[in-house]
């Protein structure tokens, strides 16, 4: 009689690397020889050796669980008929694209589905989780995982944010949309992107005569100089006696955290010109 195979996952942060008879997934870089042990520093040869039928130890060896990707690889490895099943890839290559591209990726895939990676993503936190509610919340995962795939059943999420109410829209791909003042900027670009827009401003409501503004372009290929409109707008906070608080942060310009009261008009005039 055929004895069950028992599968194990262990995480230790202070694991040593790497650990004989186990598959060490990011605990450390592989050695000279990738065919003598089973390390792996993300998911896509993990996948792939899988599925090529390369036989591997019965226990799995993570040092932290902090992103979605480790979750699915955890999942792949306690449920074998994830790795075949035909709908699996998309989930992959989903989490592909929002690694490589993490402002804009998930607009290229199923808004549920982006939306199911940011909440696999925000259920293991990189940190101020203890190890008990941190091994709940991976078991969790786990499943969602697993459902996800083998069902096509999402686990239950908080409601999407609202959509950006687009004002107007220009040439070649530029937007003004505004959004609610507590609502993320993060997530209304991404919608943004989802419609086909490349660049532009979002704003929020006003509070107080202030909105908060992200200003951005999906790459450097989009015309839009950032660093001559940062300047700008520095410029024109401090002619109203306001400190300078606009920064640029890779392909987007942010306004101070407490919002601005440069008008929009100004600001789109002053884009048009960028």
């Amino acid at each position: 009689m055929a004895e069950p195979i028992s599968l194990q996952v262990i995480l230790d942060p202070d694991v040593s690397h790497p650990v004989p008879d186990a598959v060490c997934f990011r605990t450390g870089p592989p050695g000279e020889d990738p065919t003598t042990q089973p390390i792996y520093t993300d998911l896509d040869d993990f996948y792939r050796d899988l599925i090529t039928g390369r036989p591997l130890p019965l226990k799995l060896v993570v040092r932290r669980v902090d992103d979605e990707r480790t979750v699915i690889a955890i999942a792949l490895f306690l449920n074998r008929q994830l790795p075949i099943h035909p709908g699996l890839p998309s989930l992959l290559a989903a989490s592909a694209l929002w690694r490589d591209f993490p402002v804009w990726g998930r607009s290229h895939v199923d808004k549920d589905l982006g939306r199911f990676l940011a909440f696999l993503r925000a259920a293991v936190p990189p940190s101020g989780l203890d190890r008990r509610t941190l091994g709940e919340r991976l078991g969790a995962a786990v499943g969602w995982v697993r459902d996800y795939v083998l069902l096509g059943v999402l686990p239950s999420m908080p409601p999407p944010p609202p959509m950006p109410d687009v004002k107007d829209i220009g040439t070649n791909g530029f937007v003004w949309a505004e959004t609610a003042w507590a609502a993320s900027l993060d997530e209304g670009w991404v919608d943004l992107f989802r419609m086909g827009h490349l660049r532009g401003i979002l704003v929020t409501s006003p509070m107080g005569g202030r909105r908060r503004v992200r200003i951005a372009r999906k790459s450097l290929w989009t015309a839009l100089n950032l660093d001559a409109a940062c300047s700008v707008l520095n410029e024109m906070e401090a002619a109203m006696g306001q400190p300078p608080g606009w920064q640029v942060r890779g392909d987007a310009l942010d306004s101070p955290g407490h919002g601005t009261e440069v008008e929009v008009k100004h600001i789109v005039a002053l884009l048009v010109r960028c």
